[in-house]
This record gives structure tokens, C-alpha cells and sequence, in this order.
């Protein structure tokens, strides 16, 4: 039998966005958001499901470069 590890996170949102970015945030987080806006990223919410092949597409090009950094097999 095989079983699989799934994993949820869960932020707490009480407090509004200051209390949530200066004391749940970690600096690291903090710091890749504004380099995510200085590169001027943008994000895109979808329900519908029209963006599932996009996030498809990125999903399996960070599986392999993660697995490359980490010298494993490609996908």
C-alpha cells in the first residue's frame, strides 16, 4: 500500500494586512513580495478552471528545476 503526504497551510487573517505582513509574515516572505513587485508580477485568480493548464505548465517546469537543483531525474 502507498500512501501520499498532503500538507494545508493555513494563515490567520485577523488583524487586516498590516498585523498579517509585519507579524506572520516571515522577513523572507516580506522580501521576495517586494521583489515579486519590483518585477512588477502579476497574479490572476481563476474558479472557472481556463487557468488550469497554465498552472500545469509552471507546476511541471518548478518540478523539474527543483529536481535538477537537487540533482534527481526529470519528470
Amino acid at each position: 500500500m502507498y500512501s501520499t503526504a498532503l500538507t494545508a497551510q493555513v494563515l490567520d487573517l485577523r488583524g487586516g494586512f498590516s498585523t498579517v505582513w509585519s507579524e506572520r509574515f516571515t522577513s523572507k516572505v516580506r522580501s521576495n513580495a517586494r521583489k515579486a513587485e519590483r518585477r512588477d508580477v502579476t497574479v490572476e485568480s481563476d474558479n472557472t478552471g481556463r487557468l488550469v493548464p497554465v498552472f500545469d505548465m509552471l507546476y511541471r517546469s518548478s518540478v523539474d528545476r527543483w529536481a535538477q537543483d537537487r540533482g534527481h531525474p526529470l519528470s
